[in-house]
């Protein structure tokens, strides 16, 4: 085989996995943008929120297996359930330990966590598994390339995610609120604002988010419950990579993850992707800490 003809498969290769990363990070958005919103108004860390992705997975599997629902059908069943969910676990289960310590409160997230990981293991098993649907093997092709049909549908259906969050955050009376409590929550208080509904407004939305993204990453990966805590790592990555406070800085912390896992896993070893993630999470915190596009 010719120089040229190794420098063309190189790069169509290159071409592929970039197409391929660009789709996964639309998902990785979705996983981040939820612990972005908690963070922002709540200064605090949600160590549940990868089990709560993972919840959105177990529970479309559930649904898939139980009554033949489809996945994405599904979400208009789980959206608000997880809202509902998230909103009734910050309002009566964690404002008091919130309000306490904020240890106390990573700690109780910790706890939640860890008691969710043991029911899945106890309802589904450690075993893998996997949301199949007939579009899994559906492709598309996108000029010279084939691209499975459920990235690209997880790609707008994030971009869908992300948009109507953007629109709901800038013109909604609510969405303003939980700008104004990112911003200053005492001075928010001073306003009138209930800083309480507040955060359990964005506690549900951030539950709402994880469970969409478990839903969209469900259908192109394989789970287990031991994956959780990579989720959450991802979710960390998105938010520390696109910086704090920016949606659109959301989608490229994700679009950034998702071009290094591709990547390395293309070109290194699948087996390498976290070390490469956490290795460009590091270099970026160490050299610009707001991240890309962070306020």
């Amino acid at each position: 085989m010719g120089y040229e003809e190794v420098l063309i498969i190189l790069l169509t290769e290159l071409a592929e996995a970039l197409l391929y990363g660009c789709l996964l990070g639309g998902a990785y958005a979705v996983i981040g943008i939820g612990m972005s919103l908690i963070l922002g108004v709540m200064d605090v860390m949600n160590i549940a929120h990868g089990e709560f992705i993972l919840l959105g997975s177990y529970l479309a599997y559930y649904l898939l297996t139980t009554f033949g629902i489809d996945p994405l059908l599904s979400l208009i069943i789980l959206a608000p359930t997880f809202f509902v969910l998230g909103f009734l676990l910050q309002r009566f289960g964690l404002s008091r330990p919130l309000k306490y310590s904020v240890d106390i409160f990573v700690m109780a997230t910790l706890a939640i966590s860890t008691i969710l990981e043991n029911l899945y293991l106890l309802i589904w098993s450690p075993l893998q598994k996997a949301l199949v649907t007939n579009y899994m093997l559906w492709s598309l092709k996108l000029g010279e390339f084939s691209v499975a049909f459920v990235f690209v549908l997880d790609f707008f259906i994030s971009i869908a995610v992300l948009v109507f969050l953007r629109e709901f955050l800038r013109k909604t009376y609510l969405g303003m609120a939980i700008r104004a409590s990112s911003e200053d929550w005492r001075m928010a208080q001073l306003m009138g604002i209930n800083t309480d509904n507040v955060r359990a407004l964005t506690f549900g939305l951030g539950f709402l988010t994880a469970g969409i993204a478990g839903v969209l990453i469900g259908l192109t990966y394989p789970f287990s419950p031991s994956i959780g805590k990579a989720y959450l790592v991802i979710a960390f990555g998105v938010v520390v990579l696109g910086g704090l406070g920016s949606m659109l800085g959301t989608f490229v912390g994700g679009v950034i993850l998702g071009l290094v896992q591709v990547l390395t896993a293309v070109f290194f070893d699948p087996a390498w992707q976290l070390f490469a993630s956490y290795l460009v999470i590091f270099v970026l915190l160490a050299l610009r800490p707001r991240g890309v596009l962070g306020r």
